[in-house]
């Protein structure tokens, strides 16, 4: 033990002392800490400060017992490199540390002196703890079999690695040197140097951050917040003690304070399936997701489920419909000209012109439009004639028999005379010239076509009286003063002919024959359509109704169990849902909220569709858990022996992770994210991910997952992202481990492995 080893334990044994550490506490914290010093021998002695589950009144102590149990395993594991480069036939002032030069000679010593067959013992001679059981071990290992005999003529086998860096070749008396190819031969004769022009890019770079060449010289420099080492080699930490921050923060080099580290943006155990991790100041937390109602999302700002805008995210309604949001849902209503169908439940256009809804002036036509309609003026038949709509032609309106004319302004004495397209005004008919006095006149006689009643005369009915001459295929027309013969006219199947026996008027089956249709009758002009109730259908008759397979037809009106009913349908849920209150959707039951949901109370329960699992961490053999990472397993034991690569290879820890995904969940073509993982991000410190599909369990009929269903991308300076590239049916259960090899300035430094549990559930809803 060195006079500064010793001299650091008084000092630690000292103010134990003082600060009253009890021997128990004293034991557990050195033990600790000396481990925490081993594992950091691959690192350079360097740690994190404050040092992990060490309170803050031992972190003193703890920190000089890491750093004397690292320089001494550091120096012992340098040394044991020295002695095998002796035994390599290396040549040892070519070794990058005095601790593997001095080995080095002393094994090489002691080959030398073991080779002569003579007592390994040096008397009076001591070379220290460390030099001397190295000269010893090489000693007593020497080869006696072939005695020392110096050959002044063999140089380089006398002195093997001694005279030359790369290659000696013996010449009579001396020796001659010459390097491996790539190199080239130093002037003084000996030493070999990379034939390389910038020194940083060759073997001869041990800077462990920053390098700069200047001809034949390197110069070493570190990043802010570091400082060269006394090896003009080495970076090390700023001492500053406002550097050193609290668990869950790090400090800021540009600010010179301590921040927070947002674990949830960096690496954290939740489950992104199930759980949201929440930032806390130093922490996170993981907590469950908020199951929200169909047509809601949660809002982690608000805390809270919100409404969903279906309208303005999804837009359901189509063109002929407009969207209104409602909470929860939404209602597709039809635009102003549109009426429900109740078979299809889309909107259809209505016909105002067959519904008498347009507002068309006389001697316009209704044309139907869709979700409008257009007044078109007819044709113009002039003053005093409308357009016949059945024959087409112009006939002439009776103003006399319509009361439109205005003969009454004329006087008593004057009557309304029609005429083709007009009408008259005429006197009355009396006897001389029409004064009548005391009433007792006899009139002149009337017109043809009209008779006297009452002193006045009106017009024959000739038709009425049948005093016509129409033949018997044709109708008769009674006008004033006369009539004439139209010919019978033949209306459309659908239509009748109107009392006037011009027109053919609508036929309103629906009212004429009851019973026409086995739900509801719809009338048309001219026709009639059936319809039916909803959940029914018009069966091939036109008329019956029958029930509506929504089970069959349908697309997934239920996510679940679709049962068909008459006119409707009902949905069910398998066992670990519920049906939600639409009536529609399954949704999961949270059995991990139930108290009795795992049989032991140690258990961890972990939801997913439709069911849940119980599990707990066990930890192999030589393992222990982790007390600050509830998943976590650590190793023991860090320290291997040298040369021992099984123990060297065994992984530092095991960390499980648990993930739930649906059966046959949809990947886009981007691959679906589903863990992602970040080791420390140093510059110099580099991660080689390795992944390994474990073991699948699933039943013959269900297809195993393979690696081509996943994928590893890294997404950044030592992340890497688990991704899955093909679906995967269910019910399986996937575990999957991905190997953390780190590196240290290219120096292995061990594995890490996590191992992801992926449950895939029966059903993908």
């Amino acid at each position: 033990m060195t006079a500064h080893t010793t001299t650091t334990l008084v000092a630690i044994l000292f103010c134990l002392a003082i600060g009253g550490v009890t021997g128990g506490e004293l034991e557990t914290t050195l033990f600790r800490c000396c481990n925490f010093g081993l594992g950091a021998v691959n690192k350079n002695c360097s740690y994190t400060k404050p040092i992990q589950h060490i309170s803050l009144q031992n972190q003193k102590i703890c920190a000089s017992t890491l750093e004397l149990c690292c320089a001494r395993e550091k120096r012992e594991k340098n040394c044991e490199d020295g002695k095998t480069a002796a035994q390599n036939g290396e040549h040892c002032s070519y070794l990058d540390n005095n601790d593997k030069q001095f080995c080095c000679e002393a094994c090489t010593l002691g080959s030398l002196i073991g080779a002569t067959g003579n007592n390994c013992n040096l008397g009076r001679i001591d070379f220290g703890t460390l030099l001397g059981t190295t000269y010893l071990s090489c000693c007593r290992n020497a080869s006696t079999q072939q005695q020392y005999q110096s050959n002044p003529d063999n140089m380089c086998e006398v002195l093997p690695g001694e005279l030359c860096a790369h290659n000696c070749h013996s010449i009579p008396g001396s020796y001659k040197c010459s390097c491996r190819p790539g190199y080239v031969l130093l002037p003084d004769g000996k030493s070999c140097e990379e034939n390389i022009a910038d020194k940083c890019q060759s073997s001869a770079n041990r800077c462990s951050q920053r390098c700069s060449s200047s001809g034949s010289n390197i110069v070493c420099s570190c990043y802010p917040g570091y400082y060269l080492s006394q090896d003009k080699v080495t970076c090390k930490r700023m001492p500053d003690s406002s550097q050193r921050c609290k668990t869950g923060f790090a400090y800021n080099f540009t600010t010179r304070i301590c921040s927070d580290i947002d674990e949830c943006e960096e690496q954290h155990f939740c489950n992104i399936f199930t759980q949201d991790c929440v930032n806390t100041e130093g922490n996170y937390r993981c907590i469950p997701k908020r199951n929200c109602r169909v047509g809601f999302r949660f809002n982690k700002q608000r805390n809270a489920c919100i409404d969903i805008d279906e309208c303005t995210e999804q837009k359901p309604c189509d063109s002929t419909q407009i969207c209104h949001n409602t909470e929860g849902s939404y209602e597709c209503s039809c635009l102003p000209g549109y009426s429900r169908d109740h078979l299809t439940l889309g909107c259809i256009d209505i016909n105002e012109c067959q519904t008498n809804a347009a507002n068309c002036r006389i001697g316009e036509r209704c044309d139907n439009t869709l979700g409008s309609y257009i007044c078109v003026r007819n044709a113009n038949c002039g003053t005093g004639y409308t357009l016949n709509a059945v024959t087409g032609k112009c006939e002439d309106n009776d103003e006399c028999a319509s009361n439109t004319h205005d003969c009454d302004l004329a006087g008593p004495d004057r009557v309304c005379l029609n005429t083709q397209g007009s009408f008259r005004c005429v006197r009355r008919a009396v006897q001389g010239n029409g004064y009548c006095p005391n009433n007792n006149c006899n009139p002149r006689p009337c017109p043809q076509g009209y008779k006297l009643v009452n002193r006045q005369c009106v017009d024959i009915n000739e038709c009425a009286e049948r005093v016509h001459l129409c033949p018997r295929n044709e109708i008769c027309v009674n006008v004033q003063g006369s009539y004439r013969c139209n010919k019978v006219v033949n209306c459309e199947p659908g239509f009748k002919l109107a009392p006037d026996r011009r027109n053919c008027i609508d036929i309103n089956e629906c009212v004429e024959h009851a019973g026409l249709c086995s739900h509801s009758c719809i009338n048309l002009y001219g026709n009639f359509t059936c319809g039916c109730n909803p959940g029914y259908k018009l069966d091939v008759d036109n008329r019956s109704c029958i029930d509506i397979d929504e089970c069959e037809n349908s697309f997934q009106v239920c996510n679940g169990l679709c049962v068909n009913e008459p006119g409707s349908y009902s949905c069910q849920c398998p066992r670990g849902y519920r049906l939600s209150y639409n009536k529609h959707s399954c949704e999961d039951i949270d059995e991990c909220r139930e108290p009795d949901a795992c049989s032991h109370s140690n258990d961890t329960c972990l939801n997913m569709r439709g069911g849940h699992r119980c599990f707990q961490v066990t930890c192999p053999p030589g393992y222990e858990k982790d007390l600050s990472h509830e998943n976590r397993c650590r190793r023991q034991n860090n320290k291997c022996h040298n040369n021992d690569l099984a123990c060297t290879e065994q992984p530092l820890s095991y960390t499980s992770h648990y993930i739930t995904i649906t059966s046959n969940i949809t990947v886009e073509p981007s691959g679906l994210d589903i863990f992602n993982v970040k080791a420390p991000s140093y510059s110099l410190t580099t991660i080689d991910f390795k992944l390994e599909l474990s073991q699948v369990i699933a039943s013959p009929q269900i297809r195993k997952a393979t690696m081509e269903n996943f994928a590893l991308r890294m997404s950044g300076h030592n992340k890497a992202t688990l991704t899955i590239i093909k679906s995967i049916e269910g019910p399986q259960d996937i575990e999957i481990r991905l190997y953390m090899n780190f590196f240290t300035n290219r120096i292995y430094g061990g594995t890490t492995v996590s191992i992801v549990e992926i449950y895939v559930s029966q059903f993908p809803f």
